[in-house]
């Protein structure tokens, strides 16, 4: 029964394909009907410009108990006299907190942040920080980083995305582990 499943779903994902390929999609646009490219066509507001764009790198070697070098950097989009990044590691501070305890601890616990900024930035300015961790156990670690703006008037008629928060992940495992850094 399962053989059959499969398949009817692989002959009709061939039909499908087949039948796509064979349409002509119309439309009265000029360009289109002479080989041309028609615009996308947004509706509603224009879409945000963010108020930043965020990368982070981890250097090292991403194994239990060496260390981890991380740099986040957020480039300003805009102009902002207000401007706060955060960036936390929040698995790796509970791993921490519950070692330092010897076991479970409340939920309420604030976790320490890895980093900051507040301060004013001009667009294409660069805020880079960098710092170090060592994962004491084998696992996934998150890196998460908050960047927001307050104030900050709509630009060229756009709005703006006043905060931006980027997450990021490292696997740590005695063979190198791996991690989703820079994309």
């Amino acid at each position: 029964m399962h053989h059959r499943r499969i398949t009817v779903a692989a002959i009709s994902a061939i039909g499908v394909a087949l039948a796509c390929s064979q349409d002509r999609i119309t439309s009265s646009d000029t360009a289109a009907t002479q080989g041309g490219v028609v615009p996308l066509v947004t509706i509603g507001e224009p879409p945000a410009i963010q108020a930043f764009d965020i990368d982070v790198s981890f250097q090292g070697s991403l194994k239990p108990g060496a260390p981890i070098v991380i740099t986040v950097r957020a480039q300003a989009n805009v102009d902002a006299p207000d401007a706060e990044i955060v960036v936390a590691t929040p698995e790796l501070e509970t791993v921490k907190l519950r070692a330092a305890q010897g076991g479970p601890f409340p939920l309420s616990t604030p976790l320490p942040l890895q980093a900051g900024f507040k301060g004013g930035v001009v667009v294409g300015q660069v805020v880079a920080r960098s710092f170090t961790v060592t994962a004491p156990l084998a696992g996934y670690y998150s890196v998460q980083i908050e960047a927001k703006v307050r104030g900050v008037p709509p630009r060229a008629g756009r709005p703006v995305e006043d905060v931006v928060r980027a997450e990021r992940w490292m696997l740590i495992d005695e063979r190198g582990g791996a991690n989703n850094g820079s994309v």
